[in-house]
């Protein structure tokens, strides 16, 4: 490997999935089952953004989404930032199918 000059170095891109903008108002079901309210900032094939009127769930949280065609995707949660938090997706499992009705509210307080 050749010598770089100063200045010239570009390192190389890292692609990130496609991302959608907007606010969508969905239900995350926490790892100790409470549901609340959060509203997406941006969605991709991997994981969203999010911000919640409640506690945020923690880092390293395993947490399920309910879309509003009542499937479910469940992922971990990446980051946190006082009420904002990033939650990367499980790509290797498919969503589950819909839900007949929603699960039984716990909401936080």
């Amino acid at each position: 490997m050749g010598v770089v000059k100063p200045g010239e170095f570009r390192p190389t891109p890292v692609y990130r999935p496609a991302r959608k903008h907007g606010l969508q108002r969905l239900m995350l079901v926490a790892a100790d089952g409470v549901v609340q309210d959060i509203m997406v900032r941006d969605f991709s094939s991997k994981g969203f953004s999010a911000a919640t009127r409640g506690t945020a769930p923690h880092r390293d949280e395993v947490v399920t989404v309910l879309l509003p065609d009542n499937r479910a995707l469940w992922g971990i949660v990446r980051w946190v930032k006082g009420n904002v938090f990033g939650v990367e997706f499980d790509v290797n499992t498919p969503p589950e199918p819909p839900m007949k009705s929603a699960p039984p509210a716990r909401h936080d307080a």
